[in-house]
């Protein structure tokens, strides 16, 4: 389950990046800080200890609560000084200069928000379009193999030697296989298609081809 940090490391944290933070943020910082709790503590270790010193206690007892005391008045120390620094933080936060500082980075955000926006969409649309590509290239080579046998039959070289898999790879100057991820991207059902295509199989259909060409042509000779 899950516990919220104490109030004192919460105005901590604030006040070490206070600019990102809303004025409403740092008043309930603020407002979590219990100054007179603090101090009520202080006085009541306080009250034990002398009682503990006119009576016939042991020193490790008193000792005990002094330790509780020398935390408590810490405690009490610290939360006086992060309630005053955050007070002087919350008046810097509801000048003038600090509230369009804090609209300009607004109208930063969502400058930034209708980019990624348009981003995505054309994202969206290559992602389509290289599906579509995938398509094009599979019925290219069919035809393309198609045509070969035609010609392998004549007793002929073949048309084409080199598929379109085949001079995308040498285009990339790397194998499939060491494509960086985002070329592997799984492109099945991308808006609704029914592409079979990836590029994370495709190096698998260049070799299957090229060994089965090799084969076709030693056996021509």
């Amino acid at each position: 389950m899950y516990t919220p940090p104490p109030p004192i490391e919460v105005a901590a944290k604030m006040i070490q990046a206070p600019s990102r933070y809303l004025p409403q943020d740092l008043e309930a910082a603020a407002a979590a800080l219990d100054i007179g709790a603090a101090e009520a503590e202080v006085d009541q270790l306080e009250a034990e200890r002398r009682k503990l010193l006119v009576s016939a206690a042991s020193d490790a007892a008193i000792e005990a609560v002094e330790a509780r005391l020398k935390a408590a008045n810490l405690r009490a120390e610290r939360t006086t000084a992060l309630a005053e620094q955050l007070a002087k933080l919350i008046e810097d936060a509801r000048s003038p200069e600090r509230k369009a500082a804090l609209e300009a980075k607004a109208a930063a955000a969502r400058e930034a928000q209708q980019r990624s926006i348009g981003h995505y969409v054309e994202l969206d649309r290559l992602a389509t379009r290289l599906a579509e590509l995938l398509d094009e290239i599979e019925r290219d080579e069919k035809a393309i193999d198609k045509a070969n046998e035609i010609v392998r039959a004549a007793g002929r070289s073949e048309l084409v030697t080199s598929t379109p898999r085949g001079l995308l790879r040498s285009r990339l100057g790397c194998s499939l296989d060491d494509m960086p991820p985002i070329w592997r991207w799984e492109l099945d059902g991308y808006r609704g298609r029914r592409s079979r295509h990836s590029f994370a199989r495709m190096s698998d259909l260049v070799e299957q081809k090229s060994s089965a060409r090799a084969t076709a042509r030693k056996d021509a000779a």
